[in-house]
Formats: structure tokens, sequence, C-alpha cells
């Protein structure tokens, strides 16, 4: 890999994926994410702010194959970016699957410990901003998370 001058640091840095709703290309998704914060400043890029990062992504992905298309074919369109100058993580992720209301799931009672149900929590809880709408008649998820 060639070597990055500092001009490049200043550019904002984006890898779009289409991929089927289907788990096995997940990883695709978490070597993607590594790739694009290793472009960023070295010393910015923890390996818990990266698995951070994988993780909450890879929640929302399992969410969308599980529950908005229910095992059934469909695709799934990432936009992961980063911006340099204001050390900022985005992931937009979109499906045509059912639509979600994250108002109706209620925060895990921690005191109570189940086997599944922590995903939104947790994502909630890796990154700084958590939104869901429709546009366009697609599910749209946007994760913010700074660096």
């Amino acid at each position: 890999m060639p070597e990055q001058n500092q001009n490049d640091l200043t550019h904002d840095v984006m890898i779009e994926l289409n991929l089927p709703a289907k788990y096995r290309y997940l990883s695709l998704v978490g070597a993607c994410i590594r790739e694009l914060m290793q472009s960023t400043e070295a010393d910015a890029v923890s390996a818990d702010l990266m698995y951070g990062l994988q993780l909450a992504v890879h929640e929302i992905c399992n969410n969308i194959i599980e529950h908005a298309y229910g095992h059934e074919n469909g695709g799934l369109c990432l936009v992961l970016s980063v911006r340099p100058d204001s050390r900022m993580f985005t992931a937009d992720l979109y499906d045509n699957g059912q639509p979600f209301d994250p108002t109706s799931i209620a925060a895990p009672n921690l005191d109570e410990p189940r086997e599944e149900g922590y995903g939104l929590f947790l994502v909630q809880q890796l990154m700084d901003e958590v939104s869901y709408d429709i546009q366009s008649g697609k599910n749209h998820w946007r994760l913010h998370k700074k660096y």
C-alpha cells in the first residue's frame, strides 16, 4: 500500500457496498470498515474503536437480514464514510425489507439477563448517534461515531 501524505487525510473517504442480505457477506463489511478506518490517522484508530464500529454495523445488518427480510432474499446497500477533518465515521444502511419502528423496542432490563434482544441497545451504546427512517420507500439506518 502506498504511503499516504498529510494532504490525503483531509479528504473524505467512502466505500459503497451492495450485497445480498446474507450473513456470509458480513465479513466483507468488517473488512471494509477496517480498511476505511486505517485510511485515517493511525493514532486515532484503537482496537476498541475498530471493534465497536464493526460490531455496531454488523448488528444492524444482522437485524435487517433477520427481521426486515425474515431470511428471504433481499439486498443491502451500505455507504461507509470517514471525514478526517471532523474525525467522524458514518454508516448509512439501506434495505427494501419490512419497515421497523425503533420506538417499539424497549431497552433491555440489564438486571434480568436474557439471550437476545440487546442488539439495538448495544448499537446505541457504541455509537454517538443512531437514527432510522424511511427514504423513498427504503429503510435507512444512519450510525455516527466521532473518533
